[in-house]
């Protein structure tokens, strides 16, 4: 095997392992869209028949009525009295006009109007009566004096002892099929036509005032005059390229033709197609990229590792494996050659000894901090959370009072008032965090990953003089945290290095696994992920590291730093169901130890489907705000209903349980998770989520040390920005109606 640098290794994986990835992509998507039109055809052609057979239903409906009543007796005895009876019975039964003729020709009995029987157009529609057989037929649509509008006519002949007696036509209107037809509810994009058998349109889902008597030309009335059924690609009367299917009734001659424009139907393949190529080009981009950056990255401390190990033979002890690497070979060269000088067992022997002494006054010290910082947490938490619904009072009723006010040195002020507001929920969210209390927004990730992502905010929180140097081994372990509080807890740590380095130094950061037997701060034996960031700064005195974890305990001056930012880091730490310890010797520098608990879930997915919510001008829907704060509920509330939705307020979960069952049906629950009551948000979420499973819910949440249980649940921070809020319950109302639609 030639040796190769680490770039290249990645950048040849990234290429083999997408492309075979890609070309399967491709040749899915021509199948799926085979697949589709094929499907398409056979559903354009199923709705034609059962359409066509639909209409000639109707029809057959009508003539059996018109045959029923050419059995009657009156018939028989000629009875014109009673057939005029039964003519304007009939009538009132069907919607249309009935007539009963002699042979000849002389109208008998009819349900017209006495001025309007005599142009009596429905006799003329349908054709000349044959001398035998023949008993029914049914007219092409024509225009009715009588009705003033389309119509159709049937006929019913009347034979006894085998000479023609009686002629019985109905008049119907052609409008009775429009309205058949609009029953059906066929897909917006669908247009349905009704034709008689010279081709006119009788009826039409889409524009009828428009179409309506009109007849249809072009190749599909050539296919109509010699085919029963089939299909047709061409374009509608409209213009527009369409693919049909025709389908006619044997008995009417009345034709039923379904049409979709062929955008519809192709637009499905050419976007996953153009999604599909996009991704893949995108992620190849990324991949070579990200391989190139990474590459660089390991290659160069690896390549400080071997100028360290000439000092490191001297008197420590390491075997590297060999990797096949240039830059490694020389590393495990220089350190395998150092290995040979390693202090004796003796040495090693009191070395260890003097370390288990060292650890287990630091684990006892650890365990008292642990203690104080527990009750420090759960105080900050319960200060947090009720400053929180005063913040979010305050936020909204602020961006209420912005978009009320015209007045330039109003809105300055308000906009002054609002930046101060906003730096309180920046401190409350710190001292949320080291309160423990943010269960709400933990997920599993990848953290070595989630750490090299976060790399160019550290670095750039770093002067160049301060050298950064970075351990990070391969397949680090997956756990459960929340990923703005690990970024946020890194950043404060790189900073407070910084701080202790105003002439230079060296900052290390170290990622790695470990199985612990006994791990520090009264943890569970297991697997940790643990993340060490040594600086060679300045270093603190005994004293200084038994308050440095306090909230507020800061050495800076005033305005140089708010004391939060190693309480933020060691509460993300517990909260995470891990610990941090802090080591330091004044002039030798400090060393923090973050231990992550391996987590046992899988890594989420990701949805390559998913699409920013698009905001509306206006929102619609009815909201059910389930919040126990007056205060919140107050300036929420005129926000919600400035913003378009309908808005029923529930002080509990109690009640909101009590008007879902009351006042519903809801669009949405909007509800707080901490609440006064038998059930709280989370509860109140798998209830609806159980009973009502078209309404969509959004929790938020200041305060909890309940995680989340409840899947397809969207979690809002408090205090949340009025704006933010509308836009995510704009998007669960986008979810709920197309959750409906295809309910229905």
């Amino acid at each position: 095997m030639l040796p190769m640098r680490i770039r290249t290794h990645l950048m040849v994986l990234v290429v083999a392992t997408l492309l075979p990835a890609g070309l399967a992509s491709v040749m899915g998507i021509v199948s799926v869209y085979r697949t589709a039109q094929s499907a398409n055809w056979q559903s354009l052609r199923e709705t034609s028949r059962a359409l066509s057979m639909l209409v000639e239903n109707e029809m057959n409906a009508s003539q059996t009525a018109l045959e029923t009543l050419a059995l009657a007796p009156t018939f028989n005895d000629a009875d014109i009295s009673r057939m005029q009876e039964w003519v304007q019975r009939l009538s009132a039964q069907r919607g249309g006009y009935v007539s009963v003729s002699d042979a000849s020709g002389r109208l008998l009995a009819s349900s017209m109007p006495a001025d309007e029987v005599a142009d009596h157009q429905a006799l003329a529609s349908l054709g000349p009566i044959p001398d035998e057989g023949g008993q029914a037929a049914v007219s092409p649509v024509y225009w009715s004096p009588q009705l003033k509008q389309l119509a159709i006519a049937l006929r019913s002949l009347v034979r006894r002892d085998g000479k023609l007696r009686f002629v019985l036509v109905m008049e119907i209107r052609a409008a009775e099929l429009q309205r058949l037809l609009e029953r059906q509810q066929l897909p917006t994009a669908w247009v349905g036509t009704i034709l008689d058998r010279n081709g006119v349109i009788v009826a039409r889902t889409r524009d009828p005032d428009r179409f309506v008597g009109m007849t249809a030309n072009g190749p599909i009335r050539q296919k109509l005059d010699t085919m029963a059924e089939g299909e047709h690609v061409g374009q509608s009367l409209s213009g527009e390229p369409v693919n049909a299917f025709f389908s006619r009734a044997p008995k009417s001659g009345f034709t039923f033709v379904v049409s979709v424009p062929q955008a519809q139907l192709r637009e499905p393949a050419l976007q996953a197609a153009l999604l599909m190529g996009g991704a893949l080009v995108t992620i190849l981009g990324l991949g070579v990229l990200a391989a190139a950056m990474i590459g660089r990255r390991i290659a160069r401390p690896i390549e400080s590792l071997r100028l360290a190990a000439e000092q490191l033979g001297r008197s420590e002890q390491a075997q590297p494996p060999h990797s096949g690497i240039l830059e490694l070979d020389a590393v495990a060269t220089e350190i395998k050659n150092a290995s040979s000088s390693i202090r004796g067992a003796e040495a090693q022997l009191q070395r260890k000894v003097s370390e288990a002494v060292a650890e287990a006054e630091r684990t006892q010290r650890a365990l008292l901090q642990s203690q104080k910082l527990e009750a420090l947490g759960r105080l900050t938490g319960g200060i947090a959370h009720d400053f929180n619904n005063v913040l979010q009072t305050l936020t909204s009723g602020l961006q209420i009072a912005q978009l009320s006010s015209s007045d330039p040195k109003v809105k300055a002020m308000l906009e002054t008032c609002d930046r101060a507001v906003r730096r309180a929920v920046d401190l409350t969210r710190q001292l949320m965090a080291f309160g423990r209390i943010q269960e709400a927004r933990m997920v599993t990730l990848d953290v070595g990953r989630h750490i090299r992502d976060t790399l160019p905010l550290l670095k750039g929180a770093l002067p160049v003089h301060i050298e950064f140097e970075l351990g990070l081994d391969d397949d680090v372990w997956a756990a459960t945290l929340d990923p703005l509080q690990l970024e946020l807890a890194l950043l404060n740590l790189c900073i407070n290095a910084r701080d202790a380095m105003p002439a230079g130094g060296r900052l290390r950061l170290e990622v790695h696994n470990e199985t612990l037997d006994s791990p520090p701060d009264e943890l569970a034996p297991g697997d940790y992920v643990v993340i060490m960031l040594a600086d060679s700064g300045q270093g603190m005195p005994q004293e200084v590291i038994s308050q440095a974890l306090d909230p507020f305990f800061t050495t800076k001056a005033v305005g140089a730093g708010s004391g939060l930012g190693l309480p933020q880091a060691y509460g993300f730490a517990r909260q995470s169901g891990g610990t941090l310890l802090l080591e330091s010797t004044p002039g030798r520098g400090t060393r923090v130890t973050i231990y992550l608990p391996r987590s046992q879930r899988a890594l989420p997915g990701v949805d390559k489907d998913a699409a920013p919510a698009e905001a509306g001008p206006r929102a619609r829907g009815r909201v059910l705000f389930v919040e126990d704060d007056a205060l919140v509920r107050e300036v929420v509330v005129a926000s919600l209903q400035a913003s378009g939705f309908d808005v029923t307020v529930a002080e509990n979960g109690d009640d909101a349980l009590q008007a879902l069952g009351a006042q519903g049906p809801f669009d949405l629950v909007f509800s707080d998770i901490v609440m006064p009551g038998r059930i709280n948000g989370i509860a109140l979420a798998q209830a609806v989520q159980r009973n009502y499973p078209e309404t969509h819910v959004v929790l938020a949440t200041g305060y909890t040390q309940d995680r989340v249980p409840v899947d397809d649940v969207r979690v809002l921070a408090k205090p949340y920005d009025v704006q933010d809020l509308v836009h995510a319950l704009r998007a669960e109302m986008g979810r709920t109606a197309a959750w409906r639609k295809l309910a229905g």
